[in-house]
């Protein structure tokens, strides 16, 4: 992909930030009476869960779903878990589409397509992204950097935002017009990090942060000109802008 025309963030309007936690309770250890649960050599749907999810997170099957002794179908089924089964995430990264999980007392791997948050009918609550509404994938990616790495400060888009309202999002990592520093700063940059490595996941454009851009066609990142002050510049929030 290349960028073909750009107008960079001048300003933000965003008020406060909201999201539900998921819970914590664990499943019995019971085997289920099923031979083995739903087929894990699937395409992940629109609703699957994708991309980091924070350790110590609860999740719940929407099926029967094996619990396997690795990232894989090649691996040993440990158990069966029921529909409705709760697990505990053990690892942010899922590899080949599974999850590290703690179902019980016992440590395995589980298919994302059939897990979902805890508390939740579809992927859980959705962080609070302030402004017009966002495409599906915007809040989705919003939801799993937060999740990931934690969003203690708001989000938000507006109108006039690059390349449309409903496709971008700014993620502040300080107050405004104060540059990230500390665990504010590791935290922006994993969220960065997170959008350009997940950029085929969550259809990402392009992502600034302390002004650098990456436009995720193998040229990395890149300094751009000075816009003259800390927020134009993105040094106190990641922008991220994304594909229809």
């Amino acid at each position: 992909m290349k960028v073909t025309a750009m107008r960079w963030v001048s300003g933000l309007a965003l008020g406060m930030l909201a999201m539900t936690a998921p819970g914590c309770a664990l499943s019995s250890d019971a085997d289920s009476e099923e031979v083995n649960g739903a087929d894990e050599d699937v395409a992940a749907s629109a609703d699957a869960l994708s991309g980091n999810v924070a350790t110590g997170s609860t999740l719940r099957t929407t099926t029967g779903l094996n619990l396997r002794a690795g990232a894989g179908t090649n691996h040993a089924i440990l158990v069966t878990m029921p529909a409705g089964a709760t697990v505990t995430v053990r690892q942010a990264a899922p590899v080949n589409g599974f999850y590290a999980v703690r179902y019980g007392s016992r440590d395995g791997w589980a298919h994302g397509a059939y897990l979902v948050k805890a508390g939740g009918g579809g992927g859980g609550a959705n962080v609070r992204i302030l402004g017009p509404a966002v495409r599906a994938h915007v809040q989705r990616f919003a939801n799993a950097a937060c999740a990931a790495y934690g969003c203690p400060y708001e989000l938000g888009t507006r109108a006039g935002h690059d390349p449309s309202a409903d496709r971008a999002v700014d993620m502040m990592q300080s107050k405004y017009g104060t540059a990230a520093s500390g665990a504010n700063l590791s935290r922006g940059t994993s969220i960065a990090g997170y959008g350009v490595s997940n950029a085929a996941a969550h259809k990402v454009y392009y992502v600034i942060w302390r002004q650098r851009i990456n436009t995720i066609d193998g040229r990395g990142w890149r300094t751009m000109a000075d816009r003259g002050s800390i927020t134009q510049n993105h040094y106190d929030h990641v922008h991220v802008s994304f594909d229809p």
